[in-house]
C-alpha cells in the first residue's frame, strides 16, 4: 500500500522544521549542542561527503557503525537527505553478526568511528585507511568500502557553505526507495533484514504524532536512549526532530567517564518531557530513588517492546509520570502501530491484568483471525494481522519468509501476519502471547507470555519471566523481587506465585519451580535476554518430583528492608553503567573492571540517595564486589554496621597473603584525600607485606578537612600509634602526601620511634607548582632543556589525551550523578593544595626514596630542591607510567616489585 496523497517524506519534513525554527536547539549530545540551522548544515556536509564515498564505491547502501555522539544523528539524516539506504550496525553486537548484516544488506560503504571500527574488526572492514574527512562543522567518521581488498575512499574538500545535499545528489527521492534496512534481534537463527521504504517511514511519522501528548511547557524535549539497531530509535532521532522537539542523546557505555550520565540525570539536567523505554529499563530507573525522583518531571513515558504489567504502570504513575503510553508494533509494520494511554493513580491499577496494547494509530488497520481464517468473536483470542501504510517491503532476500508473513488480505489489502495472539476486549486489544512461542508441558500447549501475564502482580514480585526447562520440561518462573518488600524463602515465593496465578491460569500453566535473580540480563535493545536464563539447580532436599524446598541461601526472612536481592540488583545495574559494561556479575571486582575514585564517588552518592546510607570511599577496599557491597549496605541500613564514616587508616589486606607478621607500609593519600588509587599496588604487595592507606579527614563528607599539614600529621600519627604502638614505621606518601609523610616521620622521631625510610610516590616539594599560565609555560621550557623535547612531548600528549577522554573534570557538577561534594572529594583536593602551599618547616633527618613516574609533569619544574624538607636529597628511581597512572593495574606490578626491593633493605624478611 502506498503513501497517502500529500504525505511528506522525512527529508522534506526536516527542511520545513529548519525553516520554521532555525535557532531552536535540535540536538544535545555529550560533546556538543546544535541548533536546527547548525544541524541542517552538519547534515549537508555529511551528505556531500557520503555522496562522494558512495560514488567512489558504486554503492547506494551505507552501514552506520557509530558511537552515540552527534555524528550518529547527523549521519542518519544525511542518508535520509540523499535518499540512500542506511543499515544500523550496533557496536555492541558481535563482529560475526555485524559482518552478516553488512553482506546481507549489500552495504557498499561503511561509516565507522573508533568505537565502530573496533566492533567491526577485520571481518568487515578493509585494511586500507581512508582517514578522517574533516569537512566543515562536522568531523565526519571514516568512510570505507567493506572487504579486505577494497580501495580507500578518496578524501574530499569541504562542501561549499550554504550548499544543499540536493546539489550533491540531484536524483529525486521516491516513496518506494528504501530508507533503512533493520535487522531483527532474534537470539537464534539467521537475522532477518526488514526493508523499510520512504513511504512507510512517512506514514509512521504521520501516525506517531497522534500518540504524543504536546509538551505543556514550551518545546518538548525527547530523550534518545535507544540503540540505532532497535527501530524505536526512529521515534527519537527522526520523528522528534521533524516535530520540532529538542533531542537529548544519551551517551553510550563507550563514552568517556566524565561524559556518561544516568538517564535520571539527563532527564533532570535537560528538562526532558518525553522518554521511550522498555519495561525492563524502566524498572532500573525505579530501583534507584535518585533516578525515580527524576521521573516526576516527565510529561509522557512511552513503554514498549515487552509486556507492560499493571504494577509497573502503577509504579511509574506514582513516581510522577504524567501519562504512561503502552506501545506495540512489529518492526515489519514500521515501529509502533498501536497505543494505549494510562493515567491517574497507580492504586487503581494494581493487581489487574497487563496494560492493553490499545487501539491502532491513524492509518493502521487490523484483523484478529481465528484458526479457520475468520474473525474471532469479542473476547476471544486470535492472531493479529496489521495493515496500512506502515507495512514494509518485506525481508531482504528472504522470499520464503515474505510469502509466509506478508499476505494480501481480503479486507486489509497488503498486511503482516504478526504471529502475536491478542484478545479484543471493549474496543482495545490485549496481548496474550506468541503463536510460535508455545511449549508443551505434560501434554498441554502453553503460551509463556500468557503465564507471565497471569503471574504479574504477585505480592513481592517486581518482574517475572517464565521458561520451560529440563527434560521432561517443567515451567520455571524467574523472579526479580520487589525491593520494597521483605525477602522470603524460595518455597514461600513459589506458593505466592501459584496462589496469585490460580485466579487467571489453568493448573498446568502454574510454575513448579522458581529462581530468584539479582537482575535480568538485557539484549542491546533493552529486552530480557531469554537465552541467558540458566537452568535451575534442584534445591537442597528436593525429592525429585519438581516440588520446591526451602533454600537457606535466600537468607533470613526477618532481615529488615532493603531486601538484599534488590540491593544487589540495583548495585549491579549502576556498576555496569558506571564502568561502561553491559552487565556485571555480583562476584566481579570494582577495581579489576576499571573502577577508580571518581566512579566510586558516583556509586556511593547513589547509595546514599537511595538507602540513606553514607559509606566512605574506603568501603570499596574491603567490599569491592557487588555482593560484598550489598551486604555492607543492608547491614548499615539495618543499623548492624557503622557505615557512617570511613576510618583514616584503611587496611589493604592487613594480614597479607604471604606477608603475615611483616611490618605494614603506611601510605598517605594524595591531594584528593582518598586512597582507592593505591588498591592495585597494595594487592601486589600483599604477597610480601600488608599495606595501610591513610585517608584524609573530610573525604567522608561528615567532617571538615584538617586545617593544616601539621594538623594532618598530628592526627595521623596519633591514630597510627594507637593501632600499632611500636615501630619501626615504614612511611610513604603519594603526590602531596609525601609532604605529610615527612611531617609524620618528624613526629615519630620526636617520640623516639624509628622511621627507617619514607617512600615518595611522584611527590614534589611544596611551592614548585606555578598557578599562573606563564609560570607553567616557563616550566615547560625548563623541562625541554633538562629532560629533552621528547620527554616533554610525551607529557603534553598525556595531558591532551586525558582532557579529550574526559578524565580531567573541572568541577563537581560535570560528573553527572549529582554533586560529588556529597563525599567531600573536591573540597578536600582544593583545601589540601592551599594548606600545602603555605606550609613551612625545618629539614628532617630521614632517608627518602623518590619513585618518579617515567612520564614527567611538564608544567612542574625539573629542579627538585628538597632542602626545605629533607637533610639529604632523596634517592631517585624511575617507574612506569605518569603521575595519574603509576598505580594503575598496567603498572602496579612493576611498582610493587620496586617498592618491595627498597623495603627489603630496611625491613628484611
Amino acid at each position: 500500500m502506498g503513501a497517502e496523497p500529500g504525505t511528506q517524506l522525512a527529508a522534506t519534513r526536516l527542511d520545513a522544521q529548519v525553516r520554521a525554527t532555525p535557532h531552536a536547539v535540535a540536538l544535545v549530545a555529550s560533546e556538543r549542542t546544535l541548533t536546527y540551522a547548525q544541524f541542517d548544515a552538519a547534515v549537508d556536509v555529511a551528505a556531500a561527503a557520503l555522496a562522494d564515498g558512495l560514488a567512489a564505491a558504486g554503492a547506494r547502501t551505507v552501514g552506520l557503525a557509530l558511537d552515540r555522539t552527534a555524528d550518529l544523528a547527523v549521519l542518519t539524516w544525511a542518508c535520509l537527505r540523499l535518499g540512500v539506504t542506511y543499515v544500523p550496525l550496533d557496536p555492541g553486537y558481535p563482529a560475526a553478526r555485524l559482518a552478516h548484516m553488512v553482506r546481507d544488506a549489500g552495504a557498499g560503504l561503511l561509516v565507522a568511528d573508533d568505537v565502530g571500527e573496533v566492533a567491526l574488526g577485520p571481518v568487515a572492514l578493509g585494511s586500507a585507511d581512508a582517514g578522517p574527512d574533516h569537512a566543515g562543522p562536522v568531523d565526519l567518521p571514516r568512510l570505507r568500502p567493506p572487504g579486505p581488498d577494497a580501495a580507500p575512499v578518496p578524501r574530499r574538500t569541504a562542501h561549499p557553505a550554504g550548499g544543499r545535499a540536493a546539489e550533491v545528489s540531484p536524483r529525486t527521492i521516491t516513496p518506494d526507495a528504501l530508507a533503512y534496512v533493520i535487522y531483527t534481534s532474534g537470539s537464534t537463527g539467521r537475522p532477518k533484514g526488514v526493508q523499510v521504504e520512504q513511504r512507510n517511514l512517512a506514514h509512521f511519522l504521520d501516525a506517531m504524532g497522534a500518540a504524543v501528548q504536546p509538551a505543556r511547557r514550551g518545546r518538548g524535549v525527547f530523550l534518545a536512549s535507544t540503540t540505532l539497531s532497535f527501530d524505536p530509535s526512529v521515534v527519537e532521532l527522526i520523528w522528534a526532530l521533524t516535530a520540532g522537539m529538542t533531542v537529548v542523546l544519551a551517551p553510550s557505555f563507550a563514552a568517556p567517564a566524565a561524559r556518561r550520565a544516568s538517564l535520571g540525570t539527563l532527564i533532570e539536567r535537560h528538562g526532558v518531557t518525553h522518554v521511550q523505554l522498555t519495561p525492563s529499563r524502566a524498572r532500573v530507573l525505579l530501583a534507584d530513588d535518585g533516578e525515580r525522583r527524576a521521573l516526576a518531571g516527565l510529561e509522557q513515558m512511552f513503554v514498549g517492546g515487552e509486556v507492560l504489567s499493571a504494577e509497573l504502570a502503577a509504579d511509574l504513575l506514582d513516581a510522577g509520570v504524567g501519562v504512561v503510553t503502552n506501545l506495540y508494533g512489529p518492526t515489519e509494520s514500521t515501529v509502533w502501530a498501536f497505543a494505549h494511554d494510562v493515567v491517574g493513580r497507580g492504586s487503581a491499577l494494581r493487581g489487574g491484568r497487563p496494560v492493553p496494547i490499545g487501539a491502532p494509530l491513524p492509518g493502521y488497520t487490523y484483523r484478529v483471525l481465528a484458526a479457520d481464517g475468520g474473525d474471532v468473536a469479542e473476547g476471544a483470542v486470535g492472531e493479529l494481522l496489521v495493515g496500512g501504510g506502515g507495512v514494509t517491503a518485506g525481508y531482504r532476500d528472504r522470499p520464503e519468509l515474505d510469502g509466509e508473513r506478508f499476505v494480501v488480505d481480503e479486507v486489509l489489502g497488503r498486511a503482516y501476519r504478526t504471529g502475536d495472539l491478542v484478545r479484543r476486549d471493549g474496543g482495545v486489544l490485549a496481548f496474550v502471547g506468541r503463536a510460535d512461542d508455545q511449549v508443551k508441558v505434560d501434554g498441554h500447549r502453553i503460551e509463556l507470555a500468557e503465564v507471565e501475564a497471569g503471574l504479574a502482580g504477585t505480592p513481592g514480585v517486581a518482574q517475572v519471566v517464565v521458561a520451560a526447562k529440563g527434560a521432561p520440561p517443567r515451567l520455571v518462573a524467574y523472579v526479580l523481587p520487589d525491593p520494597r518488600t521483605e525477602p522470603v524463602e524460595r518455597g514461600e515465593l513459589l506458593a505466592r506465585l501459584r496462589e496469585h496465578g490460580e485466579n487467571l491460569l489453568t493448573h498446568p500453566m502454574l510454575p513448579t519451580d522458581v529462581v530468584v535473580v539479582d537482575a535480568f540480563e538485557l539484549t542491546p535493545s533493552g529486552k530480557v535476554d531469554r537465552s541467558r536464563l540458566a537452568d535451575p539447580t534442584p534445591p537442597a532436599g528436593d525429592d525429585g518430583d519438581g516440588g520446591p524446598a526451602p533454600d537457606a541461601a535466600d537468607g533470613d526472612a526477618d532481615r529488615p528492608a532493603p531486601a538484599p536481592d534488590a540491593v544487589r540488583d540495583a548495585l549491579a545495574a549502576w556498576w555496569a553503567e558506571l564502568l561502561g559494561r553491559r552487565r556485571v556479575r555480583v562476584d566481579e571486582d570494582f577495581f579489576d573492571l576499571g573502577g577508580d575514585s571518581t566512579l566510586a564517588v558516583r556509586l556511593l552518592a547513589r547509595v546514599q540517595r537511595t538507602w540513606g546510607v553514607r559509606l566512605g570511599l574506603a568501603t570499596l577496599v574491603s567490599a569491592s564486589t557487588v555482593a560484598a557491597l550489598a551486604d555492607v549496605v543492608v547491614a548499615a541500613a539495618a543499623g548492624r554496621g557503622t557505615g557512617a564514616r570511613s576510618a583514616h587508616l584503611v587496611p589493604f589486606h592487613p594480614q597479607g597473603a604471604g606477608g603475615r607478621g611483616r611490618r605494614p607500609l603506611v601510605v598517605v593519600h594524595g591531594a584528593g584525600g582518598n586512597v582507592l588509587n593505591l588498591t592495585p599496588m597494595a594487592r601486589h604487595l600483599s604477597e610480601s607485606r600488608p599495606v595501610i592507606g591513610v585517608q584524609a579527614r573530610g573525604v567522608d563528607g561528615t567532617s571538615a578537612p584538617d586545617p593544616s599539614i601539621d594538623a594532618m600529621a598530628d592526627r595521623y600519627v596519633a591514630e597510627l600509634v594507637a593501632a600499632h604502638p611500636h615501630g619501626p614505621y615504614l612511611l610513604a606518601g603519594y603526590s602531596g602526601g609525601g609532604l605529610v609523610a615527612i611531617e609524620m616521620a618528624r613526629r615519630l622521631q620526636a617520640r623516639r620511634e624509628r622511621v627507617p625510610v619514607v617512600l615518595l610516590f611522584d611527590s614534589y616539594p611544596p611551592g614548585t607548582d606555578q598557578p599562573t599560565l606563564g609560570g607553567k609555560l616557563w616550566n615547560v621550557v625548563r623541562n625541554v632543556r633538562h629532560h629533552g623535547a621528547g620527554a616533554v612531548a610525551r607529557s603534553l600528549r598525556v595531558i591532551a589525551r586525558r582532557r579529550l577522554a574526559g578524565e580531567v573534570v573541572p568541577g563537581a557538577r560535570e560528573l553527572g550523578y549529582g554533586d560529588v561534594s556529597v563525599l567531600g572529594l573536591h573540597e578536600v583536593d582544593g583545601h589540601f593544595n592551599r594548606v600545602a602551599g603555605v606550609h613551612r618547616c625545618a629539614p628532617v633527618a630521614v632517608r627518602a626514596v623518590l619513585f618518579r613516574a617515567d612520564i614527567i609533569q611538564a608544567s612542574l619544574p625539573p629542579t627538585r630542591d628538597w632542602s626545605g624538607l629533607l637533610s639529604a636529597p632523596p634517592e631517585e628511581l624511575v617507574v612506569p607510567g605518569h603521575h595519574y597512572s603509576m598505580f594503575d593495574p598496567a603498572h602496579a606490578g612493576a611498582l610493587a616489585a620496586a617498592v618491595e626491593a627498597v623495603l627489603e633493605r630496611w625491613d628484611p624478611a
